[in-house]
């Protein structure tokens, strides 16, 4: 009987020629549906909305895309973002969407390439065909849900998520500054990189945070090559005054509970009278009691304070282990940066991709077999993936989602990068090094 690796061998180009296929129909799908919203074209079409307005010289914060009552959506990042698609108010606007969608479609492939050179410190090209199609195609499988969303909002999480991997490399690979800027410049694009810093506090990397420092100033900046250094530093203070304290001061508001997967929409629908979703009309509730408003954001912040520490606590357990558990020191930043925010949609939780290439590194290439390890990582995708009302039904898949399926699933599956990191420094020990140490600057 012929083994599998046999067979791969045997039909590799098939599969390559199915896989190009789904590719591209992934991107004509995803392309598709945007263009065919004539109004704003998913969130790409708020960013490039905004960046219209950056050249008119207009407000980029106070102009939505159509007017409200018809679903009209405002732009509230930092104006670098709208800065960097400029380029692409000069092509027709069904051209952009397109080239927007193949852009966050190659960067997937690259972020799989680049986190598994990062935590496995080997090079892509060594592996064999079979093992290459093994860190591609689970890893995306497993991420699928939240990647397809994401393309059909045109979203710019997965570019955010590209350069904050390649700041990863960049400090891990001994060039801190370079790093540290590339940090700095996606916390420029979208604030959820900010906690990243808290990985590089506990280093005390100093160079790592200077540089981040600067990416961050150069990234603000940047938008002055065009509208000068007065419109840009209105706009910085719009955007802070508006869209980041005028946010905070509305966190007693609840927040958007049909697309909101946050620990804080979590708790609305688990103990407020909120309706977690409607279907047909019809509102369903999910309370099972009732708290006073204040315990609830009382609780949420302690949940996000307790994962945050789980950052710091990932670097306390690991610092001195072997290479392969503390890599997974990155992989549970970006499981968890979603978790760390009132507001965290589907499209957010691309940011589980790393943490199941590290689980795949270590299920498959490292061969772990700790019962724990594989249980958190089958039940994570489980429940964050196949909850899907793609395959329940759009019903059974609202109650999934208002349950928290795509939130416990995050957390399971940062269990699991846990319990397998933990697993191999007691297997390695002899292995172990300070990493604090080893990045230069820290």
């Amino acid at each position: 009987m012929m083994d599998r690796g046999a067979w791969f061998d045997r039909h590799v180009n098939l599969l390559r020629v199915i896989s190009l296929v789904i590719i591209l129909a992934v991107v004509a799908i995803s392309s598709s549906r945007m263009i065919r919203r004539h109004y704003s074209h998913g969130d790409f079409g708020v960013y490039v909305h905004a960046a219209r307005l950056m050249v008119a010289g207009r407000n980029i914060y106070t102009t939505p895309t159509r007017p409200v009552a018809e679903g009209g959506l405002f732009y509230i990042y930092p104006p670098l973002l709208a800065f960097l698609l400029v380029p692409l108010t000069w092509i027709p606007a069904d051209v952009s969407i397109v080239l927007w969608t193949v852009l966050s479609v190659a960067l997937v492939g690259w972020v799989v390439k680049a986190f598994y050179e990062l935590v496995a410190n080997a090079r892509f090209s060594t592996l064999t065909t079979r093992n290459r199609w093994v860190i591609v195609f689970f890893p995306v499988l497993l991420t699928s849900r939240f990647i397809l969303q994401h393309l059909d909002r045109g979203q710019a999480n997965i570019l955010e998520l590209a350069i904050l991997v390649a700041g990863f490399r960049l400090a891990d690979r001994g060039r801190p500054w370079l790093g540290g800027g590339a940090i700095g410049l996606s916390v420029a694009i979208k604030l959820i990189g900010l906690p990243v810093l808290i990985w590089y506090c506990m280093q005390r990397s100093g160079r790592v945070l200077l540089g981040a420092a600067v990416g961050l100033a150069a990234g603000l900046l940047a938008p002055a090559l065009l509208i000068g250094l007065r419109a840009n530093a209105f706009l910085l203070r719009f955007w802070l005054s508006t869209c980041v304290i005028g946010g905070m001061r509305n966190g007693s508001i609840m927040p958007g509970l049909a697309y909101n997967y946050s620990p804080l929409a979590q708790l609305y629908r688990f103990f407020s009278p909120a309706v977690a979703f409607r279907r047909h009309g019809h509102p369903y509730s999910l309370m099972i009691f009732q708290l006073p408003m204040p315990w609830i954001h009382v609780v949420d912040w302690a949940v996000r304070l307790a994962l945050a520490a789980a950052i710091a606590a990932y670097w306390l357990r690991f610092r001195n282990c072997s290479k392969d558990a503390f890599n997974g020191g990155y992989a549970i930043i970006c499981v968890l940066l979603p978790l760390l925010f009132p507001t965290a949609q589907k499209n957010y939780f691309v940011f589980l991709l790393p943490g199941y290439i590290y689980a795949v590194y270590v299920w498959h290439f490292l061969g772990l077999q700790d019962r724990w390890f594989r249980g958190f990582s089958t039940a994570s995708f489980m429940l964050a993936s196949m909850t899907t009302p793609g395959l329940w039904g759009k019903f059974l898949g609202d109650v999934f989602d208002a349950s928290g399926c795509i939130l416990f699933g995050a957390i399971l599956l940062a269990a699991a990068v846990f319990r397998g990191a933990d697993c191999l420094c007691k297997e390695a020990p002899s292995t172990s090094r300070n990493h604090a140490a080893a990045l230069p600057g820290s």
